[in-house]
């Protein structure tokens, strides 16, 4: 136990506010998502569903694919999909009022957001190898935290006027702030010291 909470070094806590910052990218626009679909793009209920069924086909896509690509190049995987996260969020924005446009930014999203689940999960696990177990359980914490925060978001996005429509950029910066996150922690540890 000593050692598993040794386990915890600044790189660690670092690597699951990662995961805290990219899930609340991805939960501030998926709690919203069928207002968004509704008042924005003007879509049906039954359509919502369609959409919402579509976006899990692109999440199944990502999380096949994420897996092998963290296994390949995780640091890359990251790097890569939180930019990737970031434009796709400003796009869904600026095509949120035409519905095929959104359709299918909404599956790439689906499927760039699930490929970085697994890299994060690894990542955690990397960074906190001589306490596997614990750190799994916590980076399963920084998820659902990361949801609560997401969610939080996107309702303070609301509140303050900006619209439903404010919400996706919003996630983008969430998704750029898991990013600078990702470069801190690939510095030296020395620099990293100085930094945290």
């Amino acid at each position: 136990m000593v050692r598993e909470l040794a386990a915890l070094r600044p790189r660690v806590w670092l690597g699951l506010t990662v995961t805290v910052m990219f899930s609340a990218s991805i939960f501030a626009l998926f709690t919203y998502i069928a207002p968004l679909l509704n008042d924005i793009t003007h879509i049906s209920p039954r359509g919502v569903t369609y959409t919402l069924f579509l976006v899990g086909i692109g999440l199944t896509v990502g999380n096949l694919i994420g897996g092998r690509l963290a296994d390949w190049r995780l640091n890359a995987t990251l790097i890569g999909v939180f930019c990737a996260a970031a434009v796709i969020l400003v796009l869904v924005a600026a095509v949120a009022h035409r519905v095929l446009f959104l359709e299918i930014a909404l599956f790439l999203w689906g499927a760039i957001v699930f490929a970085g689940c697994s890299a994060l999960q690894i990542n955690a696990v990397n960074l906190g190898r001589d306490a596997p177990n614990l750190i799994s359980t916590l980076n399963i914490g920084a998820f659902n935290a990361g949801n609560a925060l997401g969610a939080w978001v996107g309702g303070e996005v609301i509140s303050h006027g900006l619209g439903l429509g404010a919400i996706p950029p919003a996630a983008a910066l969430l998704a750029l702030a898991a990013l600078g996150l990702t470069l801190i922690s690939l510095l030296p540890a020395r620099r990293l010291q100085t930094v945290t």
